[in-house]
This record gives structure tokens, C-alpha cells and sequence, in this order.
């Protein structure tokens, strides 16, 4: 076995026990106990996700992952909800649960990724080429396209710039091995995780 394929049986475990949690969680409840010592079914369904983003993090190191695929939250928090409406409509649930703020836009990513890197206001939107914005802009372009349903076009409106600008800028962050600069996506990533994408 080599270690890629270690990694892809950890993974399957990994999900395997997330099922059980999940499992435990409906008959028992959220905040019952099937196991004393464990903690709450909350609790080993948060302890089991770790253990997963631990594999998921090991799988992008040995490159069997790309950024892109580790960031496709948006995309499925979209389908997630229109399945919930569909299954809403055939009675098979009771309610949808109500969502944060509301959606995610391109000009709300550009304003947070200007609170991360401490830049001012509207900076990055800017005709400005001033290399220290080049960065932040780039994980902007790629957030937008992460986290709206924007086309590369209107997000180069955004920034005043072309559709191949967008483009690069994807890709350039989409492959990226700057642990760092991946850190740094990933945390402003996490600002918009509870909120519904746009046109949700």
C-alpha cells in the first residue's frame, strides 16, 4: 500500500465515523450521550470532523487535493438548499433552517479580504497596480469566484480589470503551495462558511 492509498483508507474511516456520529446524534439527540465518556453525540460529531479536515490537510499536502477542491463549500451550500426546497415541498421535512445575514457578494469578499490585510477601504478595487495589493487582490478575484455565482467578467468589473486577469488569478491561488498564503484563504474562507451564497 503506499501512503496515497493510506490516506484515501484513513479518509473512508473518517467518513465512516462521522456517519456514526451523525447516526447516534438523530436517535439519541445532539446533546444526549451514547457514550458517557465521550461527550455529548455534539461533541463526537465536532471531534469526528476534525479528524476528517486532519486527513483532508494531509491529502492537499501530498497533493492528492487542490486548493479549489478544499474550498468548494459555496457551491454545495447552494445545491444543499435547493434540494432542502424541493424536499420541503414534499413534505419530507418540517422546516429549513433559517440562514445567516444575508448572501455573500462580491463587493462583501473584497471588504473582507481589505479587513484582513489591513488595507483601506476600496483599495482593492482600485485601477491601483501598487504591488503590495497585487496578493490580497488575487485572493479576493479568487474568493468572489468561490463564493458568489459571479462570472469572471463581472468579477473584473469588480476590480476594474479583464476577464483574463480573473481568470489568472484563479488559477494562480487555485494552485498555489504557499502554505501561507493558503492559511490566509482559508481563514477569511471561514468568515463566509455560515452565510448562504448568493442567489440562494
Amino acid at each position: 500500500m503506499t501512503g496515497d492509498e493510506y490516506l484515501l483508507v484513513c479518509l473512508m474511516e473518517e467518513c465512516s465515523e462521522i456517519q456514526k456520529a451523525a447516526s447516534k446524534a438523530l436517535r439519541f439527540g445532539p446533546n444526549g450521550y451514547w457514550d458517557a465518556e465521550n461527550g455529548t453525540n455534539r461533541e463526537a460529531i465536532a471531534r469526528e470532523l476534525d479528524d476528517l479536515a486532519g486527513v483532508v490537510e494531509l491529502l492537499y499536502d501530498r497533493k492528492l487535493l487542490r486548493l479549489q477542491d478544499i474550498l468548494g463549500v459555496a457551491g454545495k451550500k447552494l445545491k444543499i438548499k435547493e434540494f432542502m426546497l424541493v424536499s420541503r415541498k414534499l413534505g419530507r421535512i418540517e422546516a429549513i433552517p433559517t440562514s445567516q445575514p444575508g448572501p455573500i457578494t462580491v463587493p462583501g469578499v473584497i471588504a473582507a479580504v481589505e479587513r484582513f490585510y489591513h488595507i483601506e477601504p476600496g483599495r482593492l478595487s482600485s485601477r491601483s497596480r501598487v504591488r503590495t495589493l497585487l496578493g490580497p487582490r488575487q485572493v479576493a478575484m479568487y474568493l468572489c469566484r468561490k463564493n458568489t455565482i459571479a462570472s469572471y467578467a463581472e468579477i473584473g468589473r469588480a476590480f476594474k480589470r479583464d476577464h483574463p486577469s480573473v481568470v489568472n488569478a484563479f488559477q494562480k491561488i487555485s494552485e498555489t503551495k504557499d502554505l501561507q498564503l493558503i492559511q490566509h484563504v482559508l481563514e477569511i474562507q471561514r468568515e463566509f462558511d455560515s452565510i448562504p451564497c448568493e442567489g440562494s
